[in-house]
């Protein structure tokens, strides 16, 4: 698949999250960081806001989790669907408490030709900077690679090694996200 394509998808989901969370602001191409050249700056491919630059949002976070649950489930759902695990209503829940010092509300992260290694740069970075972080797979490889760095990742925790808390971060095929977001703005504009 050309950038292009990869690039134009970006931008149509960037669009659409602005229908769904209107009242802040949604960046393609948000870089994290701008503290110069002193400490790396991960640019995350979406970002809804509000941006915790100086202040934490972490109450706001849960608030909007909370107003946009009908989407955030559909986004869980798909998720589980991946990962094969059972969607019940405590996981909405659970995802309000973690990552309580995010950079953004959502972090969204879109793979498609990059290297075990930088997926996992990237599930790291989503995870990290947004109260929800989404790895987005391109393809079914980069799905199927996405789910075995997870596996590696609670491996990792699973057996009291260093390791990164996922708890927050879903993983779905560009399919899966565009078909939630397609929903919600159209259950959105039929009110």
């Amino acid at each position: 698949m050309p950038d292009a394509e990869v690039k134009q998808f970006q931008k149509e989901i960037a669009s659409r999250m602005r229908m769904i969370y209107p009242e802040v602001e949604v960046v393609d191409e948000w870089r994290s960081f701008r503290m110069g050249r002193s400490i790396y700056s991960p640019e995350l491919d979406i970002a809804v806001g509000p941006f915790a630059i100086e202040t934490n949002y972490a109450d706001r976070y849960r608030e909007m989790l909370h107003k946009s649950r009908r989407f955030v489930n559909s986004l869980l759902r798909a998720h589980c669907e991946n990962v094969g695990e059972t969607m019940n209503h405590d996981r909405l829940n659970r995802l309000s408490y973690e990552n309580e010092n995010p950079r953004c509300f959502l972090a969204i992260e879109i793979e498609n030709t990059t290297t075990m290694k930088h997926l996992m740069g990237s599930m790291v970075n989503a995870g990290a900077l947004g109260k929800i972080g989404i790895a987005v797979a391109w393809n079914t490889p980069k799905l199927k690679a996405f789910l075995r760095v997870r596996q590696y990742l609670r491996f990792l925790t699973e057996h009291r090694k260093n390791s990164f808390n996922a708890g927050n971060l879903l993983i779905l095929s560009r399919a899966q996200l565009k078909n939630a977001v397609d929903k919600r703005v159209a259950a959105l504009a039929s009110h």
